[in-house]
């Protein structure tokens, strides 16, 4: 995310919520950087924030920055648009492929053609 003036509630930008955060998260007892990562899986409901580069308990849990807490909803995409997208995509890559490999079979019957001629 680029950090515009809408990208997060009230306007706020990413700069902006870091200063406030780098103010109010609590501290690493291990690195003194701050814990900005909170655990997203069912097991770790409630837990504290956490600092992404000391913690091993949420190391291969599903994790967020608190900040996404704060993004603007007109900048979310939902799962459907991301689904029409991706399916999108696919087809496109697939449709390329299909004609990819149509060109590699018609050069291959091509050859085929020309070993059958040398040999008669």
């Amino acid at each position: 995310m680029a950090g515009t003036a809408t990208e997060y509630i009230g306007g706020w930008t990413s700069e902006h919520l870091e200063r406030v955060f780098n103010k109010i998260a609590p501290t690493c007892e291990h690195c003194q950087g701050k814990c900005t990562f909170l655990c997203i899986e069912q097991c770790c409901v409630g837990s504290d924030l956490f600092c992404i580069d000391c913690d091993r308990q949420h190391w291969l849990h599903r994790k967020n920055e608190f900040k996404v807490l704060f993004i603007n909803k007109r900048h979310v995409k939902s799962r459907a648009g991301n689904l029409k997208d991706n399916l999108s995509e696919l087809v496109e890559f697939f449709r390329s492929e299909r004609q990819l490999n149509e060109r590699v079979i018609q050069f291959y019957q091509r050859l085929h053609e020309k070993y059958v001629q040398a040999i008669d």
